[in-house]
């Protein structure tokens, strides 16, 4: 089975030095010898359209079981170094169609982007609820399904979350690669 993760820092693997839960669901697999094969798409810093822009190589790939977890770079903040990189809510919807209509395997799932600290990032939480819940909306009408992981993490902030507020730290890695492991593990790919 081939596992292809979209997305931006948290799928690549920025903050864990165990290299992030895509690289420690492949290793847990490949230890199982599991024959599966990982694709990690994961791109630090990427908006929306930037991964919309990637499409035609994450469909090359023919994925069984595709991941994707954008992250909040299309959001705007306060005190925003970097305002022309956010997206209005109507355009950040758009592309999501985009990508959900396009990247399709067997399996299709999608992980809402955990919280991050609001005095760190600039991120407002109602808003960050908002276009969360845009995405969760838009995967769901293409066929994806959903791990909350925004709603599940809320409360686990200060134990999952990196010195920047921004990523995941290790702990907040493995948590994610074992809800990960659990959803592939019970796949079955025809």
């Amino acid at each position: 089975m081939k596992i292809l993760g979209l997305g931006a820092s948290t799928m690549e693997g920025v903050g864990d030095s165990g290299g992030g839960f895509f690289r420690r669901t492949a290793e847990h697999f490949a230890r199982l010898d599991a024959g599966h094969t990982f694709v990690n798409q994961g791109v630090g810093g990427q908006c929306v359209l930037e991964m919309v822009e990637r499409l035609p190589a994450a469909v090359a790939e023919h994925p069984d079981f595709v991941i994707v977890l954008l992250g909040c770079n299309d959001l705007p903040r306060a005190a925003d170094p970097h305002p022309q990189k956010r997206t209005s809510p109507e355009i950040y919807r758009q592309r999501l169609d985009r990508i959900f209509s396009t990247l399709q395997g067997a399996t299709n799932w999608f992980i809402t982007s955990f919280a991050v600290d609001e005095k760190r990032t600039g991120v407002d939480p109602a808003c960050f609820d908002r276009y969360m819940e845009q995405a969760a909306e838009a995967a769901r009408l293409a066929g994806y399904e959903i791990w909350d992981l925004h709603r599940e993490t809320r409360h686990r902030q200060a134990e999952f979350l990196a010195p920047d507020g921004l990523h995941y730290n290790a702990e907040g890695h493995a948590y994610m690669a074992a809800g990960v492991i659990e959803r592939v593990s019970a796949v079955k790919i025809r």
